[in-house]
């Protein structure tokens, strides 16, 4: 790697690098039980960006993201802690379950939009709680499982954990390292996807999809891809989680109506459309409730302590936000970085599709360069 492509890279590039080195020195100073909080805010974070890949990019607002985790949860917990089957088995199954199921739900969603659609995803979780209930001789009901799923990592006492260390605070380092690992794939994953030609399509379906339609690009099938993408890589989230020592195969930490709506509100409030807003948001939101939880002091007057009044704290940064930066935090701090980015002539050609040209133009140039030239014949969809 040459030094003028290393000094060619944007600021931001070297930012994000930094943040995700931070990020994987936690275990250095933190306690076990704090480094087990952070665990949970590495799957919310894994939980925004897979949302954001289909709701952020293609505007599709799913609110019912809280059904794929639970697919993938709840179908690697029965599999292995019913039927004994290894986490290496029960993991992938509950993937392309998941997937499965995105594709069920992915299909329909093509023949409505908007507010409608948010209505209608919006159930899905209450519809699985109720068959959750209904059928607790294999989902346990509202109690949830009454022992955990085989660990990730665990003690010489553990039952059949993947990885057998003699500390439980070494097993918890190495459970976060298996979280940390899982993330930054799924990251480079949905970045490199989001930032090909079908990220460009999704983003320009998402800005005008009559436009997409015009240009010769059929957007059933990248809208629908988008979800499947999005579906399975939650459920992969969600069967890790109920094996990870923050997780557990419960309706309350796999269907309850907040994750759902954390899962938006983070996205919001990092930046829709951009992978990496949505972590930021998540280890925003996770990192304050985190402080809050470790200086819970009572507040005068208020009768409350600190803890109790985050989610109202959050609310209002919220607004804040959406107020002033309705892009989001991520592409507001980026474009005050970098200037060139808030003034399209000077925007390089190659930016990403979230912080580049508009991916309308992108989209309609890419289609015109793959038009067949004369004599020639070619499908006029990629």
């Amino acid at each position: 790697m040459s030094d003028s492509f290393l000094r060619g890279l944007p600021r931001r590039y070297y930012l994000g690098l930094v943040f995700l080195v931070a990020l994987g020195l936690s275990p250095v100073v933190t306690t076990q039980t704090q480094l087990i909080t952070i665990i949970g805010i590495l799957y919310l974070m894994m939980f925004a960006m897979t949302w954001d890949v289909a709701s952020g990019y293609t505007g599709q607002l799913n609110l019912g993201h809280a059904a794929f985790i639970a697919v993938g949860g709840y179908t690697t917990a029965i599999l292995n802690i019913t039927h004994g089957v290894s986490p290496l088995v029960s993991i992938p199954v509950a993937m392309v379950l998941s997937g499965l199921a995105g594709l069920a739900i992915g299909i329909p969603a093509l023949r409505i939009r908007g507010a409608y659609l948010a209505l209608v995803t919006l159930v899905i979780p209450t519809i699985f709680f109720q068959i959750v209930i209904l059928f607790d001789g294999v989902f346990k009901g509202s109690f949830g499982f009454k022992s955990p799923p085989t660990s990730l990592a665990g003690t010489g006492g553990s039952t059949g954990a993947l990885v057998t260390v003699n500390r439980s605070a070494m097993a918890t380092i190495i459970d976060f390292y298996i979280s940390y690992a899982v993330l930054l794939v799924l990251f480079l994953v949905l970045f490199a996807y989001t930032r090909s030609d079908s990220g460009r399509i999704l983003s320009a379906i998402r800005e005008d999809e009559d436009a997409v339609v015009a240009a010769g690009i059929a957007p059933a099938k990248h809208k629908v891809f988008a979800f499947v993408l999005s579906a399975m890589t939650a459920g992969l989230a969600g069967a890790l989680f109920v094996h990870s020592t923050a997780g557990f195969p419960h309706p309350d930490q796999l269907l309850a109506d907040t994750l759902s709506l954390n899962i938006v509100i983070v996205s919001v409030l990092g930046g829709l459309g951009t992978i990496v807003g949505p972590m930021v948001g998540a280890l925003l939101f996770g990192g304050l409730q985190f402080v809050a939880g470790e200086f819970d002091v009572a507040l005068p007057m208020l009768e409350q302590t600190l803890s109790d009044v985050i989610p109202v704290v959050l609310f209002v940064l919220g607004m804040v936000v959406v107020y002033y930066r309705p892009e989001g935090l991520v592409p507001a701090l980026l474009q005050r970085s970098e200037p060139e980015l808030e003034d399209p002539a000077r925007r390089p050609s190659e930016t990403a599709a979230d912080g580049g040209t508009t991916p309308v133009e992108q989209v309609a140039e890419k289609q015109a360069e793959s038009l067949p030239k004369s004599g020639q014949t070619q499908d006029n969809e990629y």
